[in-house]
């Protein structure tokens, strides 16, 4: 999935629209549920020039879209209406010149205790992040940072 997807967009380009948020998912909402929506996003993200990561873990999301302005900000209207996930909260929004996550038209980020639930050949299609990365422990990152981590 990623593989077959990761073609570089370019790196400097006119000015981008970067927005960062995270949510709650649905109780019940797993992993395997999200590598089916990554591909999908995939596809569609490809399309409109737009590139990013999703990290999901116990239940919550991060998510950073970046590309032009007016695509990014039709994907936002549709991810505030989307029933999958609530308390959406805006964390930034900003206008740069390059992208950070080019070859990515969306990649799935989780960490090792998620990615445990994954099959092998799931577990090829995420990247697993270490909490230790994030802001505080991570769990906390997620629930109390007002600052995008970059992954």
């Amino acid at each position: 999935m990623a593989q077959d997807m990761k073609h570089s967009v370019s790196g400097a380009e006119a000015s981008l629209a970067c927005w960062c948020y995270r949510s709650l998912a649905l109780p019940g909402m797993t992993l395997p549920d999200m590598l089916r929506l990554t591909e999908q996003a995939q596809r569609g993200n490809e399309r409109l020039g737009v590139t990013g990561v999703l990290f999901f873990s116990a239940g919550r999301f991060l998510q950073w879209l970046e590309g032009p302005a007016e695509a990014v900000e039709v994907l936002i209207s549709k991810i505030l209406r989307d029933g999958r996930h609530s308390e959406i909260e805006i964390l930034s929004q900003e206008t740069v010149t390059r992208r950070r996550f080019g070859d990515w038209h969306m990649q799935l980020s989780c960490t090792e205790d998620e990615a445990a639930q994954l099959s092998q050949g799931e577990r090829g299609e995420v990247i697993v992040v270490d909490p230790a990365a994030l802001p505080g422990d991570g769990r906390q990152a997620m629930r109390g940072s007002s600052r995008c981590a970059v992954f």
